[in-house]
C-alpha cells in the first residue's frame, strides 16, 4: 500500500513539474495555423463578401470593358523572393522594326498620331459644346493609346490653366489637347448611351457630361468615360462631393460664363477665369477620409467587385477575391497612399483612435490585460478584427490599428515598369499576423519595410511579435496546400496595407511569478522526499516479513531433508517382514 502511495506522489510530482514547465515555455511551440474557411462560414459568424493574391500582375492599363472575366486569375506567378537577386535579360531590338518616335509631351503624341491644324480648328472658343465638335475620337486615345503612366506623367498642374486665359483661338490651338491635373466639385451628371455601330467603332457604350467647379471657381463642363457608381445614385451630389483627374483640354466656353481670378495669373495680369470643355478617362473620387487625404481615389473600391448588388446578396469567393487586372489600379494606388504616409501622420491617427474611438472598436478577448503601464499610462488598446471578417466590404479603406504574432513573412518585388514610375515602389513585405483576438486565423498586412532586426522567414519556430497601423483593403484568397485530390486548397484571410510596424511584447496579464516557482518547488521537493521516505519504509518491512516467513518454514538446525528421506527410505529396506509385523502389532 505505502508503495502504491509513493508511486502515486511520485507521478504527481512529475506532472506538477511537467505543467510549470508548460507555462514558462516560449509560447511560439504551441501556437498552430487553423485558419478560418470563409468559403463554408456559419451564418451567424460571417456573411459572403469576399476579394485575392497579390502576386505579379500585367502592367496594362485597367479597362473594365476588356477586362478578363471574374473567373479569370491573373496572378498564377509564385511570391517572388525579394532576397534573390535577379538580373533581367536586356532587350535587343528587332532591327527590322521602324524605330518609334521618343515621346516627351502629349504635343508629341499627337503629332505622331497626325492631329493636324484643321482637326484643331473644328473646336470653335467661346461658345457651347457643337455637334460638330467630335469628344469620341479622344476616347478612343484615352483607353486604348495614351497610357495612365503617361498621361501622369504629361499632365500639367492646375495653376497652368491660367495660361489659357488671355489666349485667343489662334495661340490656343498649339495648346489645345493638352493634359491638365483638375480637382474640384462635381454638380452635376448626365449619361449618354452612344449607338452600337458607334459603340463598337470607339469600343465605348456610354459616358458622362459632368458639371465642375475646381478650387478657384472656374467652371468645367467635363466628359468622362467613368464615374464611381456611389455618385450615380439619387442624391448623391447634395452635397457636392470633391473629384479629379488628369483631362485633355478641348476649347473655351461661353464668355458669359466667366469668373473673377481671385489671384494675378502667371504674368502678373488678372484676367477672368473662362469655362472650358475638358474630356478625361475616370472621374476620381476624394471623400472626407483618411486615404483621399493622402490622394486615393475611393471610386476604385468599384473594381473590387465585378457587378454591384444589394447589400444582402450572396457573392461568389471567385470573383471578389482575387488580384486581377481590373483591381491592379486600386491595389496600387492605395498601396501608394499608405506606404508614403508619414510615420508622425500615423501615429498621431493612432493617438486619436485610441482617444477617441468607442469601445467596440477594440479587440474582445478572454482574457485579462494590464491595465496600467509602469509609466502609469493606459496600456495600447488594438483594433478588433471582428468586423473585418463578418462584414468586409462595409470596411474597406477603415483604419486598424493591429497587433499579433507574426509567423511568416515574405519579401516580394514589384516588377512592373509603370508601378515603379509612377508610385516609386518596388517591393513591400507580406506578414502573416495572428491577433490575440483570433489566434488561429491570420490577417494579412502588406508593409513597406520591417524593424531593424526584423528579417523574413516562414519557418516552423518562426515567432515575432509587431503592432502595425493599416488600412483594410479587401478579402484575400490564397493557396495553402493541396488535398487528397491533387486539387490546390484556396484560404481567406483579411488583406491590409499598413505601415512601417513595430515590435512589441504582449499586454497578456502576467502574475509575478516568485511565488509560483516557491510554491511549486516546495511541493515537488515535499512530493519527491515523501515518496522517497515512504519507498525506504516499504522496502524494510518487505524484508523483515521474508525473514519470518523464513525462519517460520525452516528445518532444525543441520537437518537435510534430502538426507531424511534418504536414511528412511534405507530402514525401510532394511526391515525384514516379520519384523515390520511386529513392530505393526
Amino acid at each position: 500500500m505505502r508503495l502504491t502511495i509513493s508511486l502515486f506522489s511520485f507521478f504527481c510530482a512529475v506532472v506538477f513539474m511537467m505543467y510549470g514547465g508548460l507555462q514558462a515555455q516560449d509560447p511560439s511551440s504551441t501556437l498552430e495555423f487553423f485558419p478560418i474557411d470563409l468559403a463554408n462560414p456559419t451564418p451567424e459568424v460571417f456573411e459572403q463578401s469576399v476579394p485575392v493574391s497579390p502576386a505579379k500582375i500585367p502592367n496594362t492599363p485597367a479597362n473594365p470593358e476588356t477586362a478578363p472575366a471574374a473567373s479569370e486569375d491573373l496572378s498564377d506567378a509564385d511570391f517572388m523572393d525579394f532576397s534573390v537577386s535577379e538580373t533581367a535579360p536586356e532587350e535587343v531590338p528587332d532591327p527590322a522594326e521602324p524605330e518609334i518616335t521618343e515621346l516627351n509631351t502629349i504635343q508629341d503624341f499627337w503629332k505622331l498620331y497626325e492631329v493636324s491644324d484643321s482637326f484643331r480648328q473644328r473646336y470653335s472658343d467661346g461658345t457651347e459644346w457643337q455637334s460638330e465638335e467630335d469628344q469620341l475620337f479622344f476616347f478612343y486615345h484615352l483607353q486604348e493609346r495614351i497610357t495612365l503612366e503617361d498621361l501622369e506623367k504629361w499632365a500639367f498642374p492646375e495653376r497652368d490653366l491660367a495660361i489659357l486665359d488671355p489666349l485667343d483661338t489662334k495661340e490656343l490651338n498649339p495648346r489645345r489637347f493638352d493634359a491638365f491635373w483638375i480637382t474640384g466639385k462635381l454638380l452635376s451628371a448626365e449619361k449618354t448611351e452612344l449607338e452600337k455601330n458607334i459603340a463598337f467603332r470607339y469600343g465605348l457604350s456610354s459616358y458622362f457630361t459632368c458639371q465642375l467647379v475646381l478650387d478657384d471657381g472656374r467652371k468645367v463642363t467635363l466628359f468622362c468615360r467613368q464615374l464611381p457608381r456611389a455618385l450615380q445614385k439619387p442624391g448623391a451630389l447634395d452635397p457636392p462631393p470633391r473629384v479629379g483627374l488628369p483631362a485633355l483640354f478641348l476649347k473655351k466656353g461661353p464668355e458669359a460664363e466667366n469668373v473673377p481670378a481671385p489671384a494675378p495669373n502667371v504674368e502678373g495680369k488678372t484676367v477672368p477665369l473662362c469655362p472650358l470643355f475638358m474630356i478625361g478617362s475616370r472621374l476620381a473620387w476624394y471623400p472626407d477620409t483618411l486615404l483621399c487625404e493622402a490622394g486615393f481615389d475611393w471610386g476604385l473600391f468599384d473594381d473590387l467587385d465585378r457587378e454591384e448588388l444589394p447589400e444582402d446578396a450572396l457573392r461568389s469567393a471567385s470573383n471578389d477575391t482575387r488580384l486581377a487586372l481590373r483591381n491592379r489600379e486600386c491595389f496600387y494606388q492605395m498601396m501608394n497612399a499608405v506606404f508614403h504616409m508619414p510615420q508622425e501622420k500615423l501615429k498621431k491617427i493612432v493617438a486619436d483612435v485610441q482617444e477617441n474611438a468607442p469601445d467596440e472598436h477594440f479587440e474582445q478577448i478572454d482574457y485579462a490585460q494590464t491595465q496600467t503601464r509602469k509609466d502609469g499610462k493606459k496600456p495600447e488598446r488594438y483594433s478588433s478584427v471582428g468586423p473585418i471578417f463578418r462584414q468586409p466590404v462595409k470596411e474597406r479603406g477603415n483604419f486598424f490599428f493591429l497587433k499579433g504574432v507574426v509567423r511568416r513573412i515574405d519579401a516580394i518585388r514589384v516588377q512592373d515598369p509603370d508601378i515603379n514610375q509612377r508610385f516609386g515602389i518596388t517591393h513591400y513585405f507580406e506578414l502573416f499576423l495572428f491577433p490575440d483576438e483570433t489566434p488561429q486565423s491570420p490577417v494579412v498586412v502588406l508593409v513597406p519595410a520591417l524593424p531593424d532586426g526584423i528579417l523574413p522567414g516562414s519557418s516552423t519556430g518562426y515567432y515575432v511579435e509587431l503592432k502595425v497601423p493599416a488600412f483594410f483593403f479587401n478579402t484575400w484568397s490564397y493557396e495553402n496546400g493541396k488535398n487528397e485530390e491533387g486539387k490546390k486548397i484556396r484560404r481567406f484571410a483579411p488583406l491590409l496595407i499598413g505601415g512601417i510596424p513595430e515590435q512589441t511584447v504582449s499586454t497578456i496579464y502576467a502574475p509575478d511569478l516568485f511565488w509560483f516557482y516557491v510554491l511549486g518547488g516546495t511541493t515537488f521537493g515535499g512530493l519527491f522526499f515523501l515518496s522517497l521516505i515512504l519507498y525506504f519504509l516499504s522496502s524494510q518491512e518487505n524484508a523483515a516479513f521474508a525473514r519470518n516467513r523464513q525462519k517460520m518454514y525452516a528445518l532444525p538446525e543441520g537437518t537435510r531433508l534430502e538426507n531424511d528421506v534418504e536414511n528412511t527410505a534405507e530402514k525401510e529396506r532394511e526391515m525384514g517382514f516379520e519384523e515390520w509385523c511386529r513392530k505393526n502389532e
